[in-house]
């Protein structure tokens, strides 16, 4: 079974950012940056536990993506605005009830201009790593140029555990060919939608 989803100018919160468009600021070590999704489309085909997949879209700038989490797109060392394009494909396996291994390659495609913010650099800090490779993200808070700041490519890794509706544990790899840069991440998913409900009823009584 084929299975397509396409989804255009979906809010912020259900792909990668938990709000809305907002400018960088520079009033404290936390960087807040919300990209605007364009589209995303999904194309997947599951047969036997092993899933392929594709997905491509575009976006205003780059962000976390809290639905269908990727290790390239949580483990990222930076934020961005600017227009760019992401193309992932690559692979699933479930060979247990809720346990379930993926691979993928993934390319980011931005053009114009690009502005880059450091999720190591805090403002007014000092250099925390080589910038070789064009890591800008490791020697200067905000960086402003050409879409070279951003063009990326590489691939992933993940196991991941999902335990009912909404929670599951993500362990990633990730290496950018780009950046000749290695990542692990840890995502931790819970919904905690039934909590607020007991909650809720238990305050109503």
């Amino acid at each position: 079974m084929c299975a397509i989803r396409h989804q255009v100018k979906a809010p912020a919160l259900l792909l990668f950012s938990p709000e809305p468009f907002q400018p960088p600021t520079r009033e404290g070590p936390l960087l807040r940056v919300g990209g605007r999704r364009i589209g995303l489309t999904t194309v997947e085909h599951r047969f036997s536990g092993f899933t392929p997949f594709f997905n491509f879209g575009a976006a205003s700038g780059t962000a976390d993506r809290y639905i269908v989490p990727r290790p390239y797109s949580t483990a990222r060392p930076y934020s961005s605005l600017g227009f760019i394009a992401d193309f992932e494909g690559g692979f699933s396996y479930e060979f247990l009830h809720g346990l379930r291994i993926g691979g993928s390659y993934y390319a980011l495609a931005p053009a114009g201009t690009q502005k880059v913010f450091s999720r190591f650099v805090a403002p007014l800090s000092s250099i925390v790593g080589s910038d070789d490779h064009n890591r800008v993200f490791y020697g200067a808070f905000e960086t402003i140029g050409s879409y070279r700041l951003t063009r990326d490519n590489g691939y992933s890794a993940w196991i991941e555990l999902k335990r009912g509706q909404g929670s599951s544990i993500q362990l990633g790899y990730t290496h950018s060919v780009h950046f000749a840069l290695d990542s692990f991440n840890l995502v931790v998913n819970f919904d905690a939608t039934s909590v607020l409900r007991t909650l809720t009823a238990w305050h109503r009584d």
